[in-house]
């Protein structure tokens, strides 16, 4: 009968081997014992992550299923990367990016690892070359110039990183204005995805 014996359980809040020991009492005496393991349980855990763009907050993943509630770590990488890249650095730079989030194993549950694709979109900005740039005849070409539109604060001061190549101008020699034109000018790599580039023309006025 149940009441003819006592049953009690050593180390078994946790994975690892357990004990049971069965004790008689009243008309029974004595003490059995057995041994038996306990294993993890496996989660499924999914990590979700929103997009951002270059210049601002970055989002936080969000991660269920965590059931054991094991410690998360974040690890970053961009989407086509050896895994062996993975970092805990988030991303800055525009470009398409894998977030890992690997849930430590506690007591009773397995760790547990899962991965999701996220974009660090581009941000607009408008390059215009300076109004009212002039060449006196027989004279070279002045240097033309520019102003950027939309660059974050950060980046403000660093157009000579920024950009690459030269503007161009409408050929011709004579008095009369003269389209500046976009030329070699663009990004440069280091920026090429950050930025999304607009050409504003304008013209040079040879007097």
């Amino acid at each position: 009968k149940g009441t003819d014996y006592t049953v009690a359980y050593e180390n078994n809040t946790s994975a690892g081997e357990a004990t049971v020991k069965v004790t008689g009492k009243g008309n029974y005496t004595g003490t059995v014992s057995a041994h038996f393991n306990i294993v993890r349980t496996p989660i499924s855990p999914e990590v979700t992550m929103n997009g951002y763009t270059y210049g601002g907050t970055p989002a936080t993943p969000s991660v269920s299923g965590n059931t054991g509630k094991g410690t998360v770590t974040f690890f970053y990488k961009e989407k086509d990367a050896a895994d062996d890249t993975y970092t805990e650095t988030v991303p800055k730079n525009g470009g398409e990016y894998t977030v890992k989030a690997v849930v430590a194993e506690t007591d009773l549950y397995e760790q547990g690892i899962a991965t999701a694709d996220f974009t660090v979109s581009k941000i607009p900005i408008t390059v215009k070359p300076v109004e009212g740039q002039n060449k006196s005849f027989g004279y070279k070409d002045p240097t033309l110039t520019f102003t950027a539109t939309g660059l974050i604060a950060e980046d403000e001061g660093k157009e000579s990183e920024i950009f690459a190549g030269a503007l161009s101008r409408e050929e011709g020699e004579e008095l009369g204005e003269y389209d500046i034109k976009q030329g070699t000018f663009g990004l440069s790599d280091t920026y090429a995805n950050n930025y999304d580039l607009s050409y504003d023309d304008t013209t040079v006025t040879f007097e």
